[in-house]
């Protein structure tokens, strides 16, 4: 409820399906939505090249922003 909140959004369902997109995108590497007891877990960066992990990142965020401005 309080990522939802944060991030503007109506449902904590809503912010529940970007981060399964982000997830599912690669984007958030092994991680983990536990939905009935509404928290993701996740292991810290297993990559060696952490600023390609942010640019991903922040690719996908503008990338979202782009489509839903649409």
């Amino acid at each position: 409820e309080d990522v939802a909140k944060k991030l503007g959004l109506e449902t904590p369902e809503s912010a529940e399906s970007i981060v399964m997109k982000a997830i599912l995108d690669g984007v958030i590497g092994d991680a983990q939505i536990h939905h009935e007891q509404k928290y993701t877990s996740m292991s810290i960066y297993s990559s060696t090249e952490p600023q390609k992990v942010f640019n991903k990142r922040i690719t996908f965020c503008l990338q979202l922003h782009n489509d839903a401005v649409k």
